[in-house]
């Protein structure tokens, strides 16, 4: 991680929101790329970038080891499983 990723990361972990909304633009395309191959559906994929970010906002104090990124993508994948095997199950 670089530099101005640990600062980033260190401003998000002290509540700044200008840091949170720096790191939105900068994974915002990917992530939602990534969430959206998986769901293949356009309000799915939004509501759970909302919630991820209102996530990460609420657990960064505590986020160690790892970039602001990768837990994003970490946390991003493991809501989507989740949001597939509630989709699944309501068709049952």
């Amino acid at each position: 991680m670089s530099l101005d990723n640990n600062q980033l990361c260190n401003r998000i972990k002290e509540k700044d929101p200008d840091a949170l909304e720096e790191l939105y633009a900068d994974t915002e395309p990917a992530l939602y790329a990534f969430i959206y191959r998986m769901t293949k559906n356009k309000q799915d994929t939004e509501e759970m970038m909302k919630k991820l970010f209102q996530r990460l906002w609420r657990e960064a104090p505590g986020i160690q080891d790892q970039t602001m990124r990768q837990w994003l993508f970490t946390h991003a994948r493991l809501m989507t499983f989740k949001r597939l095997k509630q989709r699944v199950s309501a068709v049952s």
